[in-house]
């Protein structure tokens, strides 16, 4: 482990309550690492997102994430590992009878944000990124480009360490799908950020390559690795 790794599991067993999920996981992600995690329905890719954001807990094997020791982690120190975070969902969790501005308000003053000039300067920094400065669409509208960059925005207030994307094109067209993608390893790359994206679409794996990590019977693999 060196002072870029953002991730790092060591012979981690990962648990949903008593049940043994994933065992033997290892895994490094790097500063400014896009990564791909793929794995059938049920194989365990949830539960390895939830242990990296503490809503599974750790309590077999040793992991950080960007800086944080996950098996000392408190109810109180639990908040401090997220602000670091940035977390997208498939339906992005934006408040539907509010703009995209208004969302990323209530997102920043839920990081603990509270000089609205501040929040605003960083707002249009954000809007400006996506072409949605100024404007004020309604939240979520499933198939625009425009409220689904909201939401990526949201998980990119904080200029996080790591992206974690839990399916955020799932419900997406192609095009559409295509746009998002770009848009997040595009800010990404800007922030130098780290990002983990689950996703069952091996059309954007082949058309915008990157590593790729697959959970597979009970274990982690880098892809290369993986013997069906």
């Amino acid at each position: 482990m060196t002072e870029h790794t953002i991730v790092h599991l060591s012979d981690c067993n990962i648990y949903q309550q008593d049940n043994l999920v994933l065992q033997h996981v290892n895994l490094n992600i790097t500063k400014g690492e896009f990564v791909y995690l793929i794995g059938k329905t049920g194989s365990g890719k949830s539960s390895l997102l939830k242990t990296l954001y503490a809503a599974l807990p750790l309590n077999q094997g040793k992991g950080t994430v960007a800086g944080h020791d996950l098996k000392s982690l408190s109810r109180r120190s639990i908040p401090l590992l997220r602000r670091k975070l940035g977390i997208v969902f498939q339906d992005f969790n934006l408040l539907d009878d509010r703009s995209v501005e208004a969302n990323l308000v209530f997102a920043l003053r839920a990081m603990g944000w509270t000089d609205m000039a501040k929040m605003k300067a960083r707002i249009n920094e954000l809007l400006e990124r996506v072409d949605l400065k100024g404007k004020t669409i309604k939240c979520p509208t499933p198939f625009r480009v425009g409220a689904t960059a909201g939401g990526h925005c949201t998980g990119l207030a904080q200029s996080p360490q790591l992206i974690i994307a839990d399916e955020p094109t799932g419900n997406l067209d192609p095009e559409t799908s295509d746009e998002v993608l770009l848009l997040l390893r595009k800010l990404a790359q800007e922030n130098d950020t780290a990002v983990l994206f689950a996703t069952h679409d091996y059309r954007i794996l082949e058309n915008f390559p990157a590593r790729i990590v697959r959970c597979h019977n009970g274990k982690v693999f880098d892809e290369e690795d993986v013997v069906v």
